[in-house]
């Protein structure tokens, strides 16, 4: 878990380059500002999967509507499949 939010910070905060007088390596600069998501759940169950699958839909509508993108037939296309496999393909998916 440590590791985990410390990569976390670093995308976020980056690395200086160092000091070459100290006889520091440059090579382990980096540059910061690098976007990226950690999501923690408290636990893994039905309820906080549903939201973590709701926010990704949810963040998936709105970049298709930034960018122009029609992206409903797709969901719909998925519906539509599932619908037909009723409760016999209940299990499949």
């Amino acid at each position: 878990m440590a590791n985990c939010l410390a990569q976390s910070a670093a995308l976020a905060l980056g690395k200086l380059l160092p000091n070459e007088a100290q006889g520091e390596d440059w090579h382990k600069a980096f540059p910061g500002n690098r976007p990226s998501t950690l999501i923690l759940l408290p636990s893994i169950d039905a309820r906080s999967l549903g939201a973590l699958l709701a926010a990704y839909e949810h963040a998936t509508f709105v970049a298709s509507v930034i960018l122009g993108i029609n992206a409903r037939p797709v969901r719909c296309r998925i519906w539509q499949v599932m619908a037909k496999l009723g409760d016999n393909g209940a299990g499949r998916w």
